[in-house]
């Protein structure tokens, strides 16, 4: 999915020249952009081509109808899905397109007044088809190379997710939340809480938590409670064991942690052990009601920059 935008002064281009450019800027963006010449991908791209009058364009701070002679100037510019492109490929892509313009306008060079404007557009804010799109819905399309198919599910997945085994195909009609193209979250943990009122007070006092629903769902109280990017919903019901079975702990990302181990210190909480130090950041433990263990966590600079991206510090 890619739109190129030529914008000359009028005349520049005849019928001949347009249409000789709207496949030769096609291939020069899809060769990149896929891996290969497939013709099956061309139906992604639209080249429109936009004419000016001369006294609707400036260069230098006057209008081109004022210059004697007016220099040859051409606006390319280039929206792209978020993908892989590193400088190398973007500078390829670039050459290619000024080369293409070069050779319909009979030129050995590309004319110094051509400039090119490539724009990756970020993930969540390309719509087609009646919704949000993304590169890693167009993968299975078969006309991407699979080591460009590769490099790209490396750079928009999630740092430890694996490409599903079976995806959907695109366009299949699915409902995608969050704006997300993922289809699977894990969306929130359930609680049994003794005494539910009690558990809402802790995590909002402590960690910012807001009550979005509360209810009966299942002859039962129910509460659903956001914290940050993630959600804990709470059974109005004593634990029916005592342990944690399965679950071991619940992880809390939290920014100024000496900060809040400080407070909650102050505050009275059982603290058996002081923030233990790593990488620059670190972690303490502490139970909340109904004996959740909870790891309160800040990931320090000195992670793995994989390690960062998957906790949302650095972008990828």
């Amino acid at each position: 999915m890619t739109v190129i935008t030529l914008t000359t002064p009028a005349g520049r281009l005849d019928a001949a020249q347009r249409r000789q450019l709207a496949e030769t800027l096609t291939d020069a963006v899809l060769l990149p952009e896929v891996g290969r010449l497939d013709p099956r991908a061309r139906s992604g791209f639209q080249v429109h081509f936009v004419e000016r009058p001369a006294d609707a364009l400036a260069v230098g701070g006057r209008l081109l109808s004022d210059h004697d002679p007016a220099p040859d100037i051409a606006w390319l510019d280039v929206a792209v899905m978020a993908g892989h492109w590193p400088p190398a490929l973007r500078r390829e892509l670039i050459d290619r397109l000024l080369a293409a313009l070069a050779a319909a306008c009979g030129l050995d060079r590309p004319a110094p007044g051509w400039w090119v404007n490539l724009r990756v557009v970020d993930e969540g804010s390309w719509g087609s088809r009646g919704r949000v799109l993304s590169m890693l819905d167009l993968l299975d399309s078969g006309g991407f190379s699979a080591e460009r198919a590769a490099q790209i599910r490396a750079a928009l997945q999630p740092a430890g997710e694996a490409a599903p085994d079976q995806p959907a195909p695109a366009g299949d009609g699915l409902r995608r939340p969050y704006g997300r193209p993922e289809r699977y979250h894990l969306q929130h943990v359930h609680l049994f809480a003794s005494d539910l009122d009690a558990s809402i007070a802790f995590y909002s006092r402590w960690f910012d938590g807001q009550v979005v629903w509360d209810g009966d769902y299942g002859g039962a109280r129910n509460v659903f409670m956001k914290i940050g990017i993630g959600a804990i919903h709470f059974y109005e019901q004593a634990p029916r064991a005592q342990g944690r079975n399965a679950v071991h702990h619940l992880g809390l990302q939290v920014a100024g942690l000496h900060e809040l181990h400080a407070r909650m210190r102050a505050a009275g909480l059982h603290l058996p052990k002081p923030v233990r130090e790593h990488a620059g950041g670190g972690y303490f433990m502490v139970a909340a009601p109904d004996d959740v263990l909870l790891e309160v966590f800040e990931p320090g600079p000195a992670r793995d920059p994989a390690v960062r991206r998957y906790y949302g510090l650095d972008a990828a």
